[in-house]
């Protein structure tokens, strides 16, 4: 096991300094200049070159790519643009808001695809599961940041209640635990049921096919025939094997899902990395932007090892060298 974890994070390092060198030619080579973000009447072009060259941005794009990775290696992320602060503090700022949402939504992704599944495939063409049917196939047609704001528009709004942005209240940041816990609820309510209702209809989709699929496997059929409860086969019998291809899919959309979460950050202006991110695009703030995408890629690779880890604990007969 702790082999094919330094195996993995071995390759995780050349896969690594890729994605950061994909992202950090496109941004260089992308319509604008950050320079603009500064311009001022008085300037003289004199002094806006100076300024193209205390960033760093005269040089060629190779050159500037090994400075900034030399320095991300000493733990150093450059500093914004725009307000002057070190890039990792900025960062790790936003973090908690952004794993709390992120760390949420998966889990209720996880709990909510295997009972929706087992539910929908245990009641093949049935009435729930042609429910189910028609559900996901709507949350596969709709774009998550329109169903963000339907639900900002209607719960909000029109009905007033939640808020439509933000984190905490600052009229409750001092009144105890569970005044602000509660708060915050409220505040994660709506990014987190757009988030989860994005990624559930396609999961669930392809989780009641495997259940469909397992259902009709000869173990199961020697458990009913011994006279087994429905439900103990399901969630028993069955349950493991409908766990594996839930694993499996789950790592696979983690690119999407983080990716996913940044936009429906900025809709509900939850203040985690994402919003930082798309707001550095707009202000060409490339080293958050930079500084964004290598703690997202690290996220992706964690939460990919993570779920190759699981699948070995789910299935023992999976050796870890042929994962």
């Amino acid at each position: 096991m702790t082999r094919y974890i330094l195996k993995r994070l071995l390759w995780a390092i050349p896969l690594l300094l890729v994605m950061t060198f994909l992202s950090f030619a496109i941004l260089q080579l992308a319509p604008g200049d950050p320079t603009q973000m500064f311009l001022d009447p008085t300037m003289s072009a004199k002094d806006m070159a100076q300024m193209r060259q205390n960033l760093g941005l005269d040089q060629p794009i190779p050159v500037q790519y090994v400075k900034w990775l030399g320095q991300m290696l000493h733990g150093n992320l450059g500093y914004s643009y725009q307000t002057g602060k070190p890039v990792l503090e900025s960062i790790m700022e936003r973090m908690p808001a952004t794993l709390i949402l992120s760390a949420s939504s998966l889990f209720l992704i996880v709990v909510l695809t295997f009972f929706l599944g087992i539910f929908s495939g245990a009641r093949r063409d049935g009435f729930w599961d042609n429910v189910i049917t028609i559900f996901s196939f709507l949350g596969m047609a709709v774009p998550t940041f329109w169903l963000g704001l339907m639900l900002i528009l209607f719960f909000s709004v029109q009905l007033n209640w939640l808020p439509t942005s933000g984190f905490i209240d600052a009229s409750v940041a001092e009144d105890g635990f569970f005044p602000v816990l509660l708060n915050m609820l409220s505040h994660a309510a709506l990014p987190l049921v757009t988030i989860v209702l994005g990624s559930l209809a396609k999961l669930t989709r392809f989780n009641r096919f495997g259940v469909i699929d397992v259902l009709n496997q000869d173990f199961i059929r020697a458990a009913r025939a011994r006279g087994l409860s429905e439900n103990r086969i399901l969630y028993k019998h069955a349950g493991k094997n409908i766990a594996l291809p839930i694993v499996t899919l789950l790592g696979l959309s983690l690119p999407d899902l983080i990716g996913g979460s940044f936009v429906i950050e900025y809709i509900f202006a939850w203040p985690g990395m994402g919003q930082l991110g798309i707001a550095a695009i707009f202000s060409r703030d490339y080293p958050i932007l930079m500084g964004t995408i290598v703690m997202s890629s690290l996220l992706i690779i964690i939460g990919n090892l993570a779920a190759d880890v699981l699948y070995r604990y789910a299935d023992p007969r999976i050796g870890m060298d042929a994962a």
